[in-house]
C-alpha cells in the first residue's frame, strides 16, 4: 500500500492539513490507498478544490477564524448553508420589496455599498451633518418612545462599521431588514446588510463569542458568552473556547489560586473595606502603591470591630492546624505575612486582569 499524503506531498509540501482532512473524508484518500484510483487522480481533485476555493466570494471580516477549528467537511457544510440560505433570501417578498423600492438600477458593486451608504446617510439630514441630525432628533423625542435612530452595520476596506441611521428612513428599513435576515439564516449583520445591497452570499456563523468584561470592583464577574451551532463537535468547541478565553487577556491567563488561599480571601474578604482609586488620585505620602492588573489601586482595611491581628487570630481559631504538603500548616505567626497574603488572594480573586481584545469578538 502506497503512503498516499507522501505522494500527495511532491505536489504540495507540506499537503495543507484542511486539504487533506477533505480529501480523507470524502473517501478519495482511501480509493487510492487501495488501489482504486491512482495518485494522479487525487492530485487532480486536490487541485479543483483548491481551485474552487480560490473563487469564492470576497470575504467578511472574521470568516477565517472558525476555519481553523473546523475540519473541512465542517467547512463544506457551512458553504453549502450559505448558498442555500442565499438562494432563499434573494426570493424573500421583503428583500425584494426593498431592492425595487431602493435600488430601482440593479444591485451594487461591493466597494459601491459603503460609499452609498454614507451618501445615503448625509443626503436625509439637513446640511448633510446626519450625526448632528440624529442627536437633535432624540433630544427631541420624548421619554419612553421608540428611539428614533437605529445602528447598521457595513463592511468598508476589508473591516465592519457601524453607523447611526434614522430608523424611519430607508437606512432604518435596511437595518431591520438585516435583523431579521440575521435571525431567520445566522448572518453577520454586516454581511446581511452587504447581501441585500450587492447580492454577495454571506456566510452563515456557526459560533459568535464575546466578552462582558467588569471594570471597577468587580472584573471576576467577567463572563465570555458563546453561542454554538449543535453540529460543532465538543472538540471544536474547546478549540473556539480556548481563543476567546485567551483573547480576554493580555498575557498569560490568571493561574487559579491555592485552596488555602481562596480560603483565606473567604475569611477575610467579608471583615474588610474595599477603596478603588487612580493612581493619580493617591495623595497620601510614603511609597506609592503598585496598581492592581487593571490599572486601578485597591486599598483594604478591616470593617469596624476587626483588626489585622484579630483576622489572623480568628484564622489560626479555625484553619491553623490545617496541613500542608510539606509538613506545615496554614497557621501564621505574624501579621504581615498574614496581611501581604490576604491581600494578594482578594487581588487575584477579585481583579484578574481580563481585558477583551477586539480580534476575540469573532463569529463564524
Amino acid at each position: 500500500m502506497i503512503n498516499v499524503r507522501a505522494e500527495l506531498g511532491k505536489a504540495w509540501h507540506p499537503v495543507p492539513g484542511a486539504l487533506w482532512d477533505y480529501l480523507d473524508e470524502r473517501g478519495y484518500v482511501s480509493e487510492v490507498a487501495d488501489g482504486r484510483e491512482t495518485i494522479e487522480y487525487l492530485i487532480r481533485e486536490a487541485r479543483q478544490v483548491i481551485a474552487a476555493g480560490q473563487s469564492a466570494m470576497p470575504q467578511t471580516p472574521g470568516n477565517e477564524v472558525a476555519r481553523q477549528f473546523a475540519g473541512a467537511a465542517a467547512s463544506a457544510r457551512i458553504d453549502a448553508l450559505s448558498a442555500i440560505f442565499a438562494a432563499w433570501a434573494h426570493h424573500d417578498l421583503e428583500v425584494q420589496r426593498f431592492r425595487d423600492r431602493i435600488l430601482p438600477d440593479g444591485l451594487l458593486a461591493w466597494d459601491e455599498a459603503a460609499p452609498w451608504i454614507l451618501a445615503q446617510r448625509a443626503a436625509t439630514a439637513p446640511g448633510g451633518d446626519a450625526d448632528a441630525y440624529l442627536l437633535e432628533a432624540f433630544a427631541r423625542s420624548r421619554p419612553g418612545a421608540p428611539r428614533p435612530f437605529t445602528t447598521l452595520w457595513y463592511v468598508a476596506d476589508g473591516q465592519e462599521r457601524a453607523v447611526s441611521v434614522d430608523a424611519r428612513l430607508p437606512l432604518g428599513d435596511l437595518a431591520e431588514l438585516a435583523d431579521k435576515l440575521c435571525d431567520r439564516y445566522r448572518w453577520r449583520p454586516s454581511g446581511a446588510v452587504m447581501f441585500v445591497l450587492t447580492g454577495v452570499v454571506p456566510e452563515v456563523f456557526v459560533y459568535t463569542g464575546s466578552a462582558s468584561i467588569r471594570g471597577g470592583t468587580l472584573p471576576v464577574t467577567t463572563r465570555v458568552t458563546m453561542t454554538l451551532d449543535p453540529a460543532l463537535t465538543p472538540e471544536q468547541v474547546a478549540g473556539i473556547y480556548a481563543r476567546l478565553r485567551t483573547q480576554t487577556h493580555p498575557g498569560p491567563a490568571p493561574r487559579p489560586l491555592s485552596v488555602k488561599h481562596y480560603r483565606l480571601a473567604q475569611h477575610t474578604g467579608p471583615r474588610l473595606r474595599f477603596g478603588l482609586n487612580e493612581p493619580s488620585a493617591i495623595t497620601r505620602p510614603g511609597r506609592r502603591p503598585r496598581p492592581d492588573p487593571d490599572g486601578l489601586v485597591r486599598t483594604i482595611t478591616p470593617i469596624t470591630g476587626w483588626t489585622w491581628t484579630t483576622l489572623r487570630h480568628a484564622w489560626n481559631d479555625h484553619y491553623g492546624t490545617q496541613p500542608t504538603a510539606d509538613g506545615k500548616t496554614w497557621r501564621y505567626n505574624a501579621s504581615p505575612n498574614f496581611i501581604r497574603d490576604a491581600k494578594h488572594a482578594l487581588t487575584r480573586l477579585l481583579a484578574p486582569g481580563w481585558e477583551w481584545q477586539a480580534s476575540a469578538q469573532a463569529r463564524r
